[in-house]
């Protein structure tokens, strides 16, 4: 049974601004604002395209299109409302920066800035077909210091990801990295600092022994396994690559 579009309605609405010409303007909440480009990422409930909102000198965004049909119960849309939430108190040079959300008819629209290189499993994706191919030196440390930095960021904030990997790692046209995907995201304000042992989520290869395990409640640490030595032998072992699908249970 789909969910009632209305229901997701608190997910949306919210919008940050854009300069131009050093004035600050409203990011447009319709779809007809946008000039749609190809898709750049698919899951079970959304996919991502690449677009361009005319009414700001066709910006490139990269917009998120959730189809609320598919969800099945109200806690797929609790975390939706906290993702965009999260999302829309977010301001830090390597955290995806959002935009502006809205419903169209049975879909949810997040606009967020465009990474023009896409993630760091795309760049290692042999044109070819052949294996993933691994990134180098330099360029992984560049990454994770960004990752650190932006994680450092989201604990300030009392936010933990649950799901840093590859995929979710995007690189810039000016060579920044960012953090984006937040759909596995958790604010530890709202607990007591700790997660259920019971939200089993983010990426095999990615997770932390006590996500895995299920043994106790987990905190922060998770995200900072997520960012230490296994992950820097993901991006440059290829045999680690494989390993990038999220799971939930």
């Amino acid at each position: 049974m789909g969910m009632n579009p209305a229901a997701a309605a608190g997910a949306a609405g919210h919008t940050t601004w854009a300069t131009q010409n050093g004035q600050r303007v409203v990011w447009p909440l319709e779809p007809g604002a946008y000039e749609m480009g190809a898709e750049v990422g698919a899951s079970k409930h959304a996919v991502v395209r690449e677009a361009r909102c005319s009414e700001l000198k066709n910006q490139p965004v990269c917009i998120k299109i959730i189809n609320l049909e598919s969800l099945g119960d109200e806690k797929e849309v609790e975390r939706l409302h906290a993702q965009t939430k999260l999302l829309s108190n977010m301001a830090h040079e390597n955290v995806i920066k959002y935009h502006c959300s809205f419903v169209c008819k049975h879909e949810l629209w997040i606009v967020m800035e465009y990474a023009a290189c896409g993630s760091c499993e795309l760049l290692m994706r042999d044109p070819r077909g052949g294996p993933p191919r691994p990134l180098r030196e330099q360029h992984i440390a560049t990454v994770l210091g960004a990752v650190v930095r932006g994680v450092e960021y989201l604990h300030t904030r009392e936010h933990v990801h649950r799901d840093i990997k590859a995929a979710n790692i995007l690189v810039h046209a000016d060579g920044r990295a960012t953090i984006g995907d937040f759909a596995c995201s958790r604010s530890l304000m709202e607990t007591d600092g700790r997660t259920d042992p019971k939200t089993y989520v983010g990426t095999l290869q990615w997770m932390a022994p006590e996500v895995l395990e299920q043994t106790g409640r987990y905190d922060m640490q998770a995200d900072i396994w997520s960012i230490g030595p296994r992950p820097a032998r993901s991006l440059s072992d290829c045999a680690a690559v494989p390993w990038s699908r999220s799971v939930r249970c």
